[in-house]
């Protein structure tokens, strides 16, 4: 909150018992960290891949974790980058 300067609006997926209903505020730096921290995170762990899996993930979660973040409503950004992270994760060997 202390950093999150640029501001922009978005739509929640999913609130108050309706589809895309409540409008929300998030900042370019947050959205910008969850990107940076999933892209630092894999490499931390990119012994745990194979390198098709690796570079899948590299290109993929990255992405998915941010427009998570960014079109979940207020406090519920965690639980659902935490399931889409681990889904994806989980589906990686099925896929490659």
């Amino acid at each position: 909150m202390r950093y999150g300067k640029h501001r922009y609006k978005t739509k929640a997926i999913w609130y108050d018992g309706k589809f895309w209903n409540g409008e929300y505020h998030r900042s370019i730096e947050g959205s910008a960290m969850v990107f940076l921290v999933t892209l630092a995170v894999i490499l931390w762990f990119s012994a745990a891949f194979t390198m098709p899996q690796l570079m899948l993930a590299l290109l993929l979660l990255p992405a998915i974790l941010t427009i998570a973040e960014a079109i979940s409503p207020h406090t519920a950004d965690g639980p659902l980058i935490g399931l889409l992270g681990c889904s994806f994760l989980w589906a990686l060997p099925l896929l490659i």
